[in-house]
């Protein structure tokens, strides 16, 4: 109901599942609206903006995404970001 507590809903999820604990900080939150991005700034976590959706990369950045693709097809850029 309340998209800001997903980051933490995730993390917790995933260290039930066996994960370890997660940083705040090391979470990548990808979403293509200004509301992900602000998902992400709640918690800490890092917003990746993709314009794929009603929103410009222009918008995406003003709305505070550290990082945003045009799409997701420049893959080995992207999965940078991971390793």
């Amino acid at each position: 109901a309340d998209r800001n507590e997903l980051v933490p809903f995730a993390v917790e999820r995933a260290r039930r599942c066996g994960l370890p604990d997660i940083a705040a900080a090391d979470v990548l939150v990808v979403g293509d609206t200004p509301h992900d991005v602000a998902c992400a700034r709640a918690v800490g976590a890092v917003p990746i903006g993709v314009a794929t959706g009603g929103f410009t990369s222009a918008q995406l950045r003003e709305s505070g995404a550290d990082i945003v693709f045009e799409n997701l097809g420049a893959t080995t850029e992207f999965l940078k970001l991971v390793d």
